[in-house]
C-alpha cells in the first residue's frame, strides 16, 4: 500500500516531535540531578523525618517544663517548737513561690505521675556517717544522690571516689556551705566552680546539678547557677534530721507522707546518726509500697554531669 506524501509528512512531524520531547526530558533530568543535593531521595526523607522528630521532642520538652509541678515541701521534727516550725513553713512557701518562676531550671520534685523517690544526702562527705549510709544503700541495692561540700571533698577524696564507684551521683553543694544570698556574682561563681573543680579531680566528671546551702534561693543566685550550666535542685520532703529528730519521726514522716516524684532531703555528716538508723526502715517500707528508689538524673530526666 502506497502512502501519500501528505501522510508521510505527518508521520515525520510526529516522529520529530516525539524525539524533541525525549531530548528535552533528558536535558531536564540531567539539570535536575545537578541541582539536587548529593543525598539520595531516601536520605532526604529520613533527614526530614529526623527533623520532624527533633521539633516534636523539643515541643514535648517545652510542654513538660510548662507543666512542671512544684510540690509543697513537707517534713516536720519533734525537736522544733511551734514558732520555729511556723517560720519554717512560711520560708518553704516563699521558696516555692520563687521556684515557680524558673521552670526547667529549678526543681523541687520529679514526675508526680510515677511511683519514684530520690533519696539525697547533703553536707558530706565525712569519714564515718557517709560510709555507713553507703553500706546501707549497697545492702538494699539502692542508688542515691550526694550533694558534697568542696572543702570536705578535698579532705575525704577516697570517700567521694567510693560514692561514685558505687554508682551514686556526686553533686555540688558549695565550697564552704555559706548561704548564696547577699553575695556578689563573682563570689558565687568562684565558690560554685571551686567545688566543681574539686569533684572533677576525684571522679573525672563535672556535676551539672547544684543544691544551694540551706535551700536559699533568689533571682541572682539562680542566674549565676544557670550561667554556669547547672540546674538548681531543692527538695520536696525535708526529714529535718539536722534538728536531732528522733528515728521514728524521720522514718515515719517519709513513710506516711511520701508522694510520687518525692525528692527526700537527708544528711550524711556527724550529728545525724539517727538518719543512719532510720534509713533501712525507710527503704524497706517505700519498696514495699511499690516505689522505685532512683537517682536525681533518673527522676528528673536531667543530666547529672556536664559533657
Amino acid at each position: 500500500m502506497k502512502l501519500s506524501r501528505k501522510t508521510i509528512f505527518i508521520v515525520l512531524i510526529v516522529v520529530l516531535n516525539t524525539f524533541n520531547v525525549l531530548v528535552l526530558y533528558r536535558l531536564w533530568r540531567i539539570k535536575a540531578h545537578k541541582d539536587v543535593p548529593k543525598s539520595s531521595p531516601v536520605t532526604t526523607i529520613a533527614d526530614t523525618t529526623k527533623s520532624i522528630e527533633k521539633v516534636r521532642d523539643k515541643k514535648a520538652a517545652k510542654d513538660s517544663i510548662k507543666q512542671q509541678v512544684f510540690l509543697p515541701i513537707l517534713g516536720s521534727s519533734d525537736k522544733l517548737g511551734a514558732k520555729d516550725f511556723a517560720n519554717l513553713k512560711a520560708y518553704r512557701k516563699a521558696q516555692r513561690k520563687i521556684a515557680q518562676n524558673y521552670p526547667g531550671e529549678l526543681y523541687f520534685n520529679g514526675d508526680t505521675s510515677r511511683k519514684e523517690v530520690a533519696l539525697t544526702f547533703d553536707d558530706g562527705p565525712d569519714g564515718r556517717v557517709t560510709l555507713q549510709v553507703l553500706k546501707i544503700l549497697a545492702k538494699y541495692k539502692v542508688s542515691a544522690s550526694f550533694f558534697v561540700v568542696g572543702n570536705y571533698v578535698k579532705k575525704y577524696p577516697k570517700v567521694v571516689k567510693q560514692i561514685a564507684d558505687a554508682g551514686h551521683l556526686v553533686l555540688n553543694h558549695s565550697t564552704t556551705h555559706q548561704s548564696y544570698l547577699k553575695k556578689s556574682k563573682s563570689w558565687l561563681k568562684r565558690d560554685l566552680l571551686a567545688t566543681e573543680d574539686a569533684i572533677y579531680k576525684v571522679i573525672g566528671k563535672r556535676p551539672a546539678m547544684f543544691r544551694p546551702p540551706y535551700g536559699d534561693i533568689d533571682p541572682q543566685m539562680i542566674e549565676v547557677v544557670q550561667q554556669n550550666a547547672y540546674k538548681n535542685i531543692i527538695w520536696s520532703y525535708d526529714t529535718l534530721d539536722w534538728t536531732g529528730a528522733s528515728v521514728d519521726t524521720i522514718a515515719q514522716g517519709v513513710i506516711q507522707k511520701v508522694r510520687p516524684g518525692e525528692i527526700v532531703l537527708m544528711h550524711s555528716r556527724p550529728g545525724v546518726e539517727n538518719t543512719v538508723k532510720a534509713l533501712p526502715l525507710i527503704i524497706q517500707r517505700l519498696q514495699k509500697q511499690g516505689y522505685r528508689l532512683v537517682r536525681l538524673d533518673q527522676i528528673l530526666g536531667v543530666k547529672a554531669y556536664k559533657e
